[in-house]
């Protein structure tokens, strides 16, 4: 982080105008390294420079959010976006992300509702799943979890190998053996490899 803060002084020195992008990518540094202040700072910096934050900034910022569990700060900064920039299905998964690492199961499916009742939807892909199924085993929702996993097949999803991982570790919540191997199954007919942690 303190080299991204180098090169934003470097570009300044040089007088320069750091862009729209240079700024993202400082938050982008900030959100890795779990400085949610720090990246709040970059944003205001760049918003009072004139630079007008696009859609991959404000993903920035509710990643960063979502990484250190701030839900709050995660949907201040999509309130933000907003009322400037439409959201897109990366952001969305990330305040799927946000929502599960604070354990707002509700909030999580009420941003699934927001996804679908875009005025063009935006429709779930494999990480959606994934951090929805996430959420509900980490809140105690196997069951809910299942539900979720539907939505694979209903979406015509293919899934990567990530997202059956976290479909068949639900299981071990409930011991549900016969919904696991249908995931395992699922997998391999679509061409998906399992892992050593699927294999256990």
């Amino acid at each position: 982080m303190e080299g991204a803060y180098q090169v934003l002084l470097l570009v300044k020195e040089a007088g320069l105008k750091p862009d729209c992008q240079l700024y993202t990518t400082l938050i982008s540094t900030c959100a890795k390294s779990g400085k949610v202040d720090a990246m709040f700072e970059v944003f205001h910096e760049m918003v009072n420079a004139g630079v007008e934050p696009n859609a991959y900034t404000y993903g920035a910022l509710i990643d960063g959010c979502a990484r250190a569990g701030q839900v709050a700060k995660a949907f201040g900064a999509y309130g933000i976006m907003s009322s400037k920039v439409k959201p897109d299905r990366v952001v969305f998964n990330a305040l799927i992300t946000a929502c599960g690492q604070s354990g707002a199961v509700d909030r999580a499916f009420d941003v699934l509702a927001e996804m679908r009742a875009e005025p063009r939807p935006v429709d779930p892909d494999h990480v959606t799943i994934g951090a929805l199924m996430k959420t509900c085993a980490q809140a105690g929702q196997a069951d809910r979890a299942r539900e979720v996993y539907k939505m694979l097949h209903s979406f015509n999803i293919k899934g990567d190998v990530d997202v059956y991982t976290i479909a068949v570790s639900t299981c071990s919540q409930t011991g549900d053996l016969e919904f696991a191997l249908s995931v395992y199954d699922d997998m391999t007919r679509n061409g998906i490899l399992p892992d050593e942690i699927n294999d256990q």
